[in-house]
C-alpha cells in the first residue's frame, strides 16, 4: 500500500490509528512498517478525536488479553498525549530500591498482573500517576513518594472526567487508586497486621475490598524480589475467610444502632454530633463485630460522658 494510501486512511477517521493498535494487541499480530510510521505522521489527527470516542476504543484496548502490548504501541507512536498525557511525564521516572524499571515500567507490569476487569485495569494504570506530583529525594540520595496513593486518586477524577467516564467508574477507580498502600507495612506473612485493621479495611471498602486486594496484590508481585510480598494477599484473604468462620467479619456489615437511637440516648435533636457518635461507635464494632445492640445503647451514654 502506497504512502498516500496510508495517509487516506488515518486523515479519513484518526480513530482508526487506536483501532489499529487495539487489533494488533487482541489479535497478536505486528504491524507493518509502513503502516506504523503512518500512524506516526498522523497521530496528532487524533485531537480533533472526541474523548468519548477515544474513551471507548481505549476501554477495548485495556480489556484484551495483552493490554501491556497496546499502551506500549501507544507510546511509541506518541498517542498517549490524546489519552492520558500525565503518563508521559511517568517515562524515565526513576523510582527506589524497592522497584525496578521506571514508574511507567512498573505500572505495565502491574497491569499485566491484572485480569482483563476494566475498573481494575484503569485502577492499575493510574495507581501510581501521583508519582509525577510526589517524587522527592532525601540528603542521602534516596527517592520518596510520599502519600502518592492520595494524589493518584485526586488525579483520577480530572483525567477520568476529560474522558468523560461515569461518576461511579471514576468513584471505584479512586477507592481501588487510594487504598492500593494500605496493607504494605503488614508484610508477606502478616505479621504486622492487626485483625481490627483489616476489618475496619473491609468495612471502609465493603463492596470493592476484594478488587482492591486484586490491585494490591498486582502491585505487590510488580516490586523489586527483594521487596516483593507474592503470599500478602493470599494470606489476607485466609483470614478474612476466617472471620466469616468465626461470625466475626464486617462484610455486609450493619450498625445495630441508628442516629434516633443516638438523639434518644444523649436526648439531641439532629446535628453533626450524632454521626460523630456513630463513627465513634464503630470502632468498637472492629474490635468485637457481635456487640450487641444494648452493649452499644451504653456506649452512648459513655459517649456522653466522654465529650462533656
Amino acid at each position: 500500500m502506497s504512502i498516500e494510501a496510508i495517509d487516506k486512511i488515518y486523515t479519513d477517521d484518526a480513530l482508526r490509528i487506536l483501532r489499529s493498535i487495539r487489533m494488533s494487541a487482541k489479535l497478536n499480530f505486528d504491524i507493518t512498517f509502513h503502516t506504523f510510521e503512518g500512524m506516526k505522521r498522523n497521530v496528532d489527527r487524533l485531537s480533533i478525536i472526541t474523548k468519548e470516542r477515544i474513551q471507548d476504543e481505549f476501554n477495548k484496548m485495556l480489556v484484551c488479553d495483552n493490554p501491556v502490548m497496546a499502551l506500549n504501541l501507544i507510546k511509541e507512536i506518541g498517542a498517549m498525549k490524546y489519552i492520558i498525557p500525565e503518563l508521559e511525564e511517568t517515562y524515565g521516572l526513576k523510582q527506589n530500591k524497592y522497584h525496578f524499571g521506571d514508574v511507567f515500567e512498573h505500572t505495565l507490569k502491574v497491569v499485566e498482573n491484572t485480569k482483563n476487569d476494566l475498573e481494575l485495569r484503569m485502577a492499575a494504570l493510574l495507581h501510581d500517576i501521583g508519582k509525577i506530583n510526589t517524587r522527592t529525594v532525601d540528603d542521602n540520595g534516596n527517592v520518596h513518594f510520599y502519600k502518592h496513593e492520595l494524589v493518584s486518586a485526586e488525579m483520577c477524577d480530572t483525567i477520568l472526567r476529560r474522558l468523560k467516564y461515569s461518576n461511579d467508574f471514576i468513584r471505584t477507580v479512586q477507592i481501588l487508586t487510594k487504598n492500593h498502600m494500605r496493607t504494605k507495612n503488614w508484610g508477606d506473612n502478616c505479621n504486622h497486621m492487626k485483625d481490627k485493621t483489616l476489618r475496619k479495611m473491609q468495612y471502609e471498602l465493603g463492596d470493592n475490598m476484594m478488587k482492591c486486594l486484586e490491585l494490591i496484590d498486582a502491585d505487590n508481585k510488580a516490586h523489586a524480589i527483594e521487596y516483593c510480598m507474592p503470599n500478602q494477599v493470599r494470606n489476607i484473604i485466609k483470614r478474612l475467610e476466617q472471620f466469616k468462620e468465626e461470625g466475626m467479619s464486617m462484610e455486609n456489615y450493619k450498625l445495630p444502632v441508628n442516629g434516633d437511637d443516638v438523639m434518644e440516648v444523649l436526648g439531641i435533636e439532629p446535628c453533626a454530633k450524632v454521626k460523630e457518635c456513630l463513627n465513634w461507635l464503630l470502632k468498637f464494632t472492629f474490635n468485637n463485630p457481635k456487640i450487641s445492640r444494648e452493649e452499644l445503647l451504653k456506649k452512648i451514654k459513655q459517649f456522653r460522658n466522654d465529650k462533656k
